[in-house]
Order: structure tokens, then C-alpha cells, then sequence
């Protein structure tokens, strides 16, 4: 489900807020009028923040412009905030490995000089980016944890499960984020934390849409929906918008996927983030090539390629050339819908997304077939079967290491329960 996990990372486990105008005119004016650097850091991480999800250009023009208060004789609180800042835009371009040295350098320094808080921050942060290491997460968390309850943070306490719940849903441990829900959702309650409300509305949402109970993660979604509506949030509306646009795909219902598609590009479009904007319009360009008419598509079509090519959005490219091709198809220029699925199983293969070389080669039986090459179609099709295959495996490992995590769930709480009749008993005699 896209950017949930992001949204959640920044707006939720960093030092990112609900901008205004009037907000961002008042941190410039901080950074214009103070001879303070800690508090021109202070003003600077926090509009980066907002413009990491708003408007990237102007998030890299802050960067550069904050990196003159973070230098090697800097305080380190300056230093720890600029790391961060710097592994959160990288984290966002998909470079994962270089936004984790600088969250570990953010890290060693806030150690040294005992910023436990950051820490907590930064551990949260490096665990997100651990996503699909289930060890080094659960390691990283364990250490956020730790601080937070150093210093008797309930917030963070919090923020901190309700990370751990959405890594959970990621590897479908679905039972153990079912039973982590409730503690999460008490502090929220009682303490009135509409962001952490938002994460929880999420957090169900993504469980029911895993385990293809649509109707009720639509609920769910109208429920995040509202709060980020009421919480003025722009990035969490278009996310969500979209989240439900794909809900309603997985229902048949075009509609309504159409519908929720088209109000989170108005969105996508107030934000100004082209990755956002690009993945918006190729969503839509899909569901109108397949469901509508190839002239309804061919203008969103037209400013993803634009977007993908100008900002060089790598993971685009495939099911934006494969639709490209369907598109083609459609208007009978057979030629160049071939140029297109080749371009999109290239693509694919260079990033080893193996469903998309699928599905390309999929739509290529399908053009082979309009032409009348039939041994090509038949070539294509032992292609097709042989990553499809892969892609099967691929689930049925997935689906083993569910198994895997549920039997060692259950062995722990065994164990626990084994543990706790022996400590009875042993006060007992």
C-alpha cells in the first residue's frame, strides 16, 4: 500500500507537523532574524520535514542551505538533526543503504553526547528501514524502546508499537499486530492523539485489505480519511485517497477506484511531489487504459512518462511502458505497443520485478496474437510461464515464512505460559 509506511515514519516518528503558510513564513522569519544555530537547526529541520512530503525542490534547497550549521565543530544537537534530515530525503529516493549510514552516524554522535531522545527517534527510524529484516527491526526497536522508557515517555511508547504493528502487517504476522492494537489504541484514546488515531485506523485498514475483507478496510480507510481531513494534512488525505482507490480496484469496483483516484491527483497536485504526483497519474493512466477509453488515459499518461523521465523514477518505469503498450494496442499502433512492453520488461528485469516481467510478457501473448505471430506468442508464453512460476514460489515462500513466524509466536507464548505456572507454583510451595 503506497507511502503508508512513510507517512507514518515522518509524520508520526520524526519532528514533522501539520504546516500552514502562516507556520512556514514564521520559521523563515526564525531563520532570517536569530544569531542562534541551534535554533536556525531547529527551524530549518522542521521545514525540511514538511517539504520532504510537499515539495522535494524546495526541500533540497533548505537542506543545503541548514548544512552550513552542521559542520564538524557544530553542536552536536545541530549535527544530530542535519544526519536525520539528510537519511530521511535519501530514505524517500529509495536509497536505503546510504539513508541508514547517515541515521547510524546521527546515532553515534547523539550517544557520545547523551541525547537519549534523538535516539529514540533515530533507532525508530533505522528499524523502518530494516523493513524486511525482521532481526535487525526488532533490534533497532528494542533500543527505541528502551530509551523512551528511560524516560518514561508513554507518546513514544506508543509511536513505537504502533511502528512494530505496521512491520508486523508488512511480513502478515497479522495476529500479534491484532494483538498489539488495543494498548495502542487505550493511550490514544484517553489522551486524545489524533495522529496516533490516524495510525490506527491505518494499521486496520491494511490488515482487512490483506486478508481481502475489502468492505471493511474501505470503513477503515473513511476513518483515516476523516481524521487527516480533519487534522488539515494534505500528504495523509492524498495517501489515504489512493490506498482507497486501490481498495476499490481489488473490489471491481472501477468507479469508485476512478473516482478516489481523481481527488488524490488534485492532492498530489496541492503537494507538489513529483515521486507522489507520477505514481497519482500512472494509477489512473492504468485504470482508464484498462477500464475506459484510450484518449480519457492519454494525458495522465503523458505527465507520468514526463515526470518519470524528468526525475528519473526508476520503479515507475515498468507498469508505466507495459500500459503504454496496452495503450497503443487499443488506438491498433501494434509497432509501437511492442517497443513499449519491451522497454517495460527490460526495466523490470534491471530492477528484478518479477511481477511485472510477468505481466509484460502477458501482454506480449496478447499483442503476438493481434499481429498473427504465433510463434512468437508461443515464445513469449514459455517466458511468461517461467517468471510466473517464480512469482508462485516466490508467494509460497511468503506464505511459509507466515507459518514460520506464527509457530514461533505460538512457541513463545508457550513458553511464557510455562514460565509463569512455574513461578506460581514456586511461590505456591
Amino acid at each position: 500500500m503506497r507511502h503508508i509506511l512513510f507517512v507514518i515514519l515522518f509524520s508520526s516518528l520524526s519532528y514533522c507537523n501539520v504546516f500552514s503558510q502562516s507556520l512556514t513564513d514564521s520559521l523563515l522569519r526564525v531563520i532570517n532574524r536569530t544569531e542562534s544555530d541551534t535554533t536556525k537547526m531547529s527551524a530549518y529541520s522542521q521545514l525540511i520535514q514538511h517539504y520532504l512530503f510537499s515539495n522535494l525542490d524546495s526541500a533540497d534547497y533548505y537542506i543545503e542551505q541548514a548544512k552550513v550549521y552542521a559542520g564538524a565543530n557544530a553542536e552536536p544537537e545541530n549535527i544530530v538533526k542535519y544526519s536525520v534530515i539528510r537519511g530521511n530525503r535519501i530514505l524517500m529516493g529509495g536509497d536505503i543503504e546510504t539513508a541508514r549510514k547517515f541515521y547510524l552516524e546521527a546515532d553515534s554522535v547523539a550517544a557520545i553526547h547523551g541525547l537519549i531522545k534523538r535516539r529514540i527517534a533515530i533507532n525508530s527510524n533505522l528499524a523502518v528501514s530494516f523493513r524486511d529484516e525482521q532481526d535487525t527491526v526488532q533490534h533497532y526497536l528494542d533500543i527505541a524502546l528502551k530509551y523512551a522508557k528511560e524516560l518514561n515517555d508513554s507518546l513514544w511508547m506508543t509511536k513505537i508499537t504502533l511502528t512494530r504493528i505496521h512491520l508486523l502487517i508488512r511480513k502478515s504476522n497479522f495476529e500479534k499486530a491484532l494483538e498489539l492494537l488495543p494498548d495502542a489504541e487505550k493511550y490514544a484514546e484517553n489522551n486524545g492523539k489524533t495522529e496516533l488515531e490516524y495510525s490506527i485506523a491505518i494499521c486496520y485498514a491494511q490488515i482487512y485489505y490483506r486478508t481481502e475483507n475489502f468492505e471493511k478496510s474501505v470503513k477503515s480507510y473513511n476513518e483515516a480519511l476523516e481524521l487527516a481531513l480533519n487534522e488539515n494534512n494534505l500528504t495523509k488525505i492524498e495517501v489515504t485517497l489512493s490506498n482507497l482507490a486501490n481498495t476499490f480496484s481489488r473490489m471491481n469496483d472501477v468507479e469508485n477506484a476512478i473516482k478516489y483516484n481523481m481527488i488524490a491527483l488534485e492532492y498530489s497536485r496541492k503537494l507538489q511531489n513529483p515521486t507522489s504526483l507520477a505514481v497519482t497519474l500512472a494509477n489512473l493512466f492504468e485504470k482508464l487504459v484498462t477500464y475506459k477509453t484510450a484518449a480519457e488515459a492519454e494525458p495522465y499518461g503523458r505527465e507520468a512518462l514526463e515526470l518519470v523521465t524528468k526525475y528519473d523514477i526508476q520503479n515507475l518505469r515498468p507498469s508505466l511502458y507495459i500500459n503504454f503498450g496496452k495503450f497503443e494496442m487499443a488506438k491498433k499502433n501494434l509497432k509501437r505497443a511492442g517497443e513499449n512492453i519491451r522497454l517495460g520488461i527490460e526495466s523490470a528485469k534491471q530492477q528484478e520485478l518479477i511481477e511485472w516481467i510477468a505481466h509484460g510478457y502477458k501482454t506480449h501473448i496478447i499483442l503476438d496474437t493481434l499481429i498473427g505471430d504465433y510463434k512468437a506468442a508461443y515464445a513469449h508464453k514459455d517466458s511468461f510461464l517461467a517468471y510466473d512460476k517464480i512469482l508462485k514460489n516466490n508467494e509460497l515462500q511468503q506464505k511459509l515464512e507466515e507459518l514460520e513466524i506464527k509457530y514461533k509466536s505460538a512457541e513463545k507464548e508457550q513458553e511464557n505460559s510455562l514460565l509463569k505456572f512455574q513461578k506460581i507454583r514456586a511461590e505456591l510451595s
